[in-house]
């Protein structure tokens, strides 16, 4: 725990001529203690003096400051679905759906499955352990969350889930979308077959929206709270669920609301949002506020998910231009004989035009892909 302590405080706001001033402040701070974020800025807020009077916001015309993206006169789209930078920030690519969604409707094609067995055994160690390097840990899923037969692969199973399973990242507020099982067949392929094992029996892991989708909106699927809290050391204070509850109702608080829309002048509250944005002692809650005074005012009008689903659509003109499009083609038995399934073009595909992106993953240690051969005394 650490301890704040501030004593007759002036805070001189930079591009205004206000001063406000302090009292004595004394706030005990716990890390991990959501209520310390609230409790530190109420209390300053509470005793704030303001030295002269400023135009009061007019909540309601917010709005018009704010040039929400339209893409339904586009939705006609040849493309379904984009990858491109996410509307997270570091939160590198993202997948864009190009048309209008319904709820239940199912986005793209379904994905492959690739069964990861026994790894530990083949490696010689423990991956928990850091034994050895293994690229996919970001992408592994349970068995059992990709299939009800996979976990019977081997005596350890994990899976990777390529397209829908790896690429959209995880915003709890805003999931709309979710993957369900796969299928299971060998495309005609028997054991005897030359093709057996060079492609994977799992596929056609579907992907559905689980509510209205608007075309440029980005995907959001759901990593689970522990998969943040394991890695919190290198991505820091990722809002959980319940602390976008905590930074909803911290901003809708009537001195928060009081401050931002009546009691400062425009360059004081902006000077004030950020100084809430940038207060060093970071917290889940703190995260999942807006990130600008704009989006802040919004956030008040008509709540912080608003704001931010209006956030994570980007244009359909900004998508065809700096994106690149997934569906181009569709997977299907192969025209082979015993190739197993192939790629087949979903549209006309013009000569010297992108057929398909493919993110690519560095395996730095290619021995961590060997496999051995199990061998019994006597």
């Amino acid at each position: 725990a650490k301890t704040i302590i501030a004593t007759d405080i002036t805070i001189m706001m930079m591009r205004s001529t206000m001063t406000l001033t302090c009292p004595s402040i004394n706030v005990s701070y716990r890390r991990r203690n959501t209520s310390i974020f609230l409790s530190f800025f109420a209390t300053i807020l509470s005793r704030i003096n303001i030295v002269n009077s400023v135009e009061i916001i007019d909540v309601h015309k917010v709005t018009d400051k704010i040039r929400v993206v339209d893409n339904d006169e586009e939705s006609d789209s040849s493309c379904g679905l984009y990858i491109a930078k996410s509307t997270i920030t570091n939160a590198g690519l993202g997948i864009f759906t190009g048309k209008y969604l319904n709820k239940d409707d199912l986005i793209g094609y379904g994905d492959p499955t690739i069964p990861i067995i026994d790894i530990d055994f083949h490696n010689g160690g423990k991956k928990s352990d850091e034994d050895y390097h293994w690229v996919l840990t970001e992408y592994d899923w349970r068995p059992t969350e990709v299939s009800p037969h996979l976990e019977s692969e081997a005596e350890t199973v994990n899976a990777f889930s390529a397209g829908m399973g790896a690429v959209p990242n995880c915003h709890f507020r805003l999931k709309n979308a979710e993957e369900d099982y796969c299928e299971y067949d060998t495309a005609g392929v028997t054991l005897l077959d030359p093709g057996i094992g060079a492609f994977t029996p799992y596929h056609n892991r579907p992907s559905y929206a689980l509510e209205h989708i608007r075309p440029g909106q980005e995907l959001f699927v759901d990593y689970g709270t522990h998969w943040f809290k394991a890695r919190e050391d290198y991505l820091g204070l990722v809002p959980l669920k319940d602390d976008y509850r905590t930074g909803q109702k911290f901003l809708a608080g009537d001195r928060v609301r009081n401050l931002l829309l009546e009691m400062l002048p425009e360059n004081a509250a902006s000077d004030f949002w950020d100084m809430v944005i940038e207060f060093p002692y970071k917290s889940r809650p703190l995260s999942s506020l807006p990130k600008n005074l704009l989006s802040a005012r919004r956030g008040i009008a008509v709540g912080i998910k608003q704001v931010e689903v209006e956030e994570s659509i980007r244009p359909l003109w900004h998508l065809k231009k700096h994106g690149k499009c997934l569906d181009n083609i569709t997977p299907g038995n192969s025209t082979i004989p015993h190739a197993g399934r192939g790629a087949f073009a979903s549209r006309f595909i013009s000569k010297g035009s992108m057929v398909a992106p493919a993110p690519l993953l560095h395996f730095p240690d290619r021995d961590s892909l060997i496999m051995y051969a199990e061998k019994y005394d006597n």
